[in-house]
């Protein structure tokens, strides 16, 4: 099982070329492949790879997204069916000790030190920690450290924070995978000049793969600005056609889930009416390959200049 794998301080993993069985590749597939290389280790038994069990083992911890899982559906089921033993040892082995937290120098206490304990029934349970009267602007620093040799924990900090936009909104964009020639093409325009309360407004959707012989799901995230109300008919025709496999509605966009073979990709449109005058920008609009979000082509938000409706 060692052929393939590559070592580094964030573990071992397998790295591979192609799509995986179910359109898995990039670093989607990566987990997918060092999922099944942990199982497949731990199915043998063999002590001589032990040390490599616990580097496959600490790569897969390190690479869960925002979210605490593993980009994709298919990958995060690979993932935790390879964790799933390691749980069961975890269950049956003597406890383990606690760790401890300490921002800005400063350890927690009280219920806040309490929060940290550990459950042994709880393994990968989030333990939420309300560390807003420690933390001040700047620069801040957390460490985590366990109480005896035998702590077993891992610890995961995801943020989200905005920067001014850089680019227009063209409406339109292309992306490529580092070092490849494949990537994304995606265009998201509205046809919004000259826009008046209670009068409809086209917008066209074009996403495709360039590049690539693969194809599997991409998610179309468009934005929409305040008091747009869409058309769910003409949503409703794209879905009877097979345009689109699915679609969200939420209040500031639309989330359109496409499955397209076709080298020219998908091109569809729809539209919506502002109910009342606005001038917003709306969310960006994103496309992003489902199997591997690493992969995604974003465009800037678009302006919404809604004049009010003419008196008759």
């Amino acid at each position: 099982m060692t052929a393939g794998v590559e070592r580094g301080k964030s573990g071992a993993h397998w790295e591979f070329d192609g799509y995986s069985p179910f359109y898995g590749w990039g670093t989607g597939g990566r987990l997918e492949t060092t999922s099944l290389a942990l199982a497949a280790l731990e199915a043998a038994g063999n002590k001589a790879d032990d040390a490599l069990e616990d580097d496959a083992l600490l790569y897969l911890l390190q690479n869960r997204d925002e979210y605490g899982v593993w980009m994709s559906g298919q990958a995060t089921v690979r993932v935790l069916k390879a964790l799933l033993p390691v749980a069961i040892r975890q269950l049956q082995g003597p406890a383990t000790g606690n760790f401890a937290l300490t921002v800005n120098g400063e350890p927690l206490s009280g219920e806040l030190a309490g929060a940290l304990k550990v459950d042994s029934k709880l393994l990968d349970a989030p333990r939420s920690i309300d560390l807003s009267a420690m933390i001040h602007g700047g620069a801040n620093t957390l460490e985590f450290a366990g109480t005896t040799d035998a702590t077993f924990a891992n610890a995961q900090i995801t943020a989200w924070l905005f920067v001014p936009w850089t680019q227009s909104s063209s409406g339109k964009t292309e992306t490529t995978v580092p070092g490849k020639s494949f990537g994304l093409a995606f265009v998201y325009t509205c046809d919004a000049v000259n826009a008046t309360v209670g009068q409809p407004i086209n917008c066209t959707v074009s996403a495709r793969r360039f590049g690539s012989q693969g194809y599997g799901m991409m998610l179309a995230e468009v934005g929409l600005p305040p008091g747009a109300d869409v058309d769910r008919v003409s949503l409703g025709k794209l879905l009877d056609n097979w345009t689109i496999s699915r679609y969200e509605l939420q209040p500031d966009r639309i989330v359109f889930y496409l499955w397209s073979s076709a080298a020219q990709g998908d091109k569809f449109s729809f539209r919506f009416t502002p109910r009342y005058s606005i001038r917003a920008k709306a969310e960006p609009a994103k496309l992003v390959d489902y199997y591997n979000p690493d992969l995604s082509a974003v465009i800037a938000p678009q302006y919404f200049d809604v004049g009010s409706m003419p008196h008759q």
